[in-house]
């Protein structure tokens, strides 16, 4: 791919087979999205530089698979910790707090989300670490405060 249009278009496509696959119970096309993350991720000697760019913006469809159980375990896991441990920081950041801002995620999603959101902070580097920390705290806050904010939600 070598336009950023047709690269957009691309993950767009992908993140809503994802979710329409999610949404429908079929496990199919839920499996191959995630190997397909999984195996760029997991490239040697390097992850594909297409799919550690843009594996981030999927983090909210991952953590819903592994909500899910149409997807095995052990692959939602490993393409979790793959996203921590290979893309940028700055990045998976930004997209778990749009996760955990959206009323999309189910409570073990959630929970899932602000472990790797964790993961994410030990990730960084040190001296900037605060300055994520200090954006996301009261994002969360304000978010699970909310009144009409239901117990499932949170």
């Amino acid at each position: 791919l070598s336009r950023s249009d047709d690269a957009a278009e691309l993950v767009a496509l992908a993140r809503a087979a994802l979710q329409s696959s999610l949404s429908a119970g079929e496990a199919k096309v839920a499996c191959e999205v995630v190997s397909a993350i999984l195996a760029g991720l997991s490239e040697k000697p390097r992850a594909v530089t297409f799919t550690k760019e843009q594996a981030p913006e999927f983090v909210a469809d991952l953590v819903a698979a592994e909500a899910s159980g149409l997807v095995p375990l052990e692959d939602c896991e490993r393409v979790l910790d793959l996203l921590v441990d290979t893309c940028k920081a700055r990045e998976l950041y930004t997209f778990l707090i749009e996760a955990l801002c959206s009323d999309d995620l189910c409570s073990s999603a959630r929970v899932r989300s602000i472990h790797l959101l964790r993961a994410t902070f030990l990730r960084m580097d040190v001296e900037k670490r605060h300055l994520f920390l200090g954006s996301a705290l009261p994002v969360m806050l304000k978010k699970s405060l909310m009144p009409g904010t239901s117990k499932e939600q949170l």
